[in-house]
């Protein structure tokens, strides 16, 4: 399919960040607290590998289910104090509940002012698991394996 093939991904990508950018002025003009969190449902397998070709996602691997999420603050003049902060340790929807749960506590609209870092800093970590109707996969210290009859391992090729 043209449309989802990595050929097209650029301009995808533009589309996409346009119309973020255009969204997030739109929020920042109605002088509103807002807390936007962008969530990707699963990634878009644009590389294939030993177990699946590129596009399909059938099986929930590592390179699918690891997806990146953005979380940005909107607010009359409120600012940032210290840099973006990545979340490098494994962590699922709940680091995500915690995150708002901390921007909650720490009053930051009262505040005017809020910290990447102190916000971060206490996120649990999950440990990865991957599952749809016909498959699932985990990660055991470092290695991942799938299930695809619900009962039988092998090591997921991840090269």
């Amino acid at each position: 399919n043209s449309s989802t093939s990595i050929a097209s991904y650029k301009m995808r990508l533009k589309n996409l960040l346009d119309d973020l950018y255009a969204f997030f002025k739109t929020l920042e003009s109605s002088k509103r607290n807002i807390v936007v969190a962008l969530v990707p449902e699963h990634g878009g397998g644009m590389r294939g590998d030993r177990m699946q070709i590129s596009g399909m996602r059938e099986i929930p691997a590592p390179t699918i289910v690891h997806t990146p999420v953005g979380i940005k603050i909107f607010g009359e003049g409120i600012q940032r104090q210290g840099s973006t902060e990545h979340v490098n340790a494994p962590s699922s929807y709940l680091a995500l509940s915690q995150l708002v749960s901390n921007i909650l506590d720490k009053n930051i609209y009262q505040s005017k002012t809020f910290s990447p870092s102190i916000l971060t800093e206490n996120l649990p970590e999950t440990r990865i698991v991957a599952q749809n109707s016909g498959s699932t996969v985990i990660e055991v210290q470092g290695k991942y394996y799938v299930s695809l009859d619900g009962s039988s391992w092998i090591e997921y090729p991840t090269k």
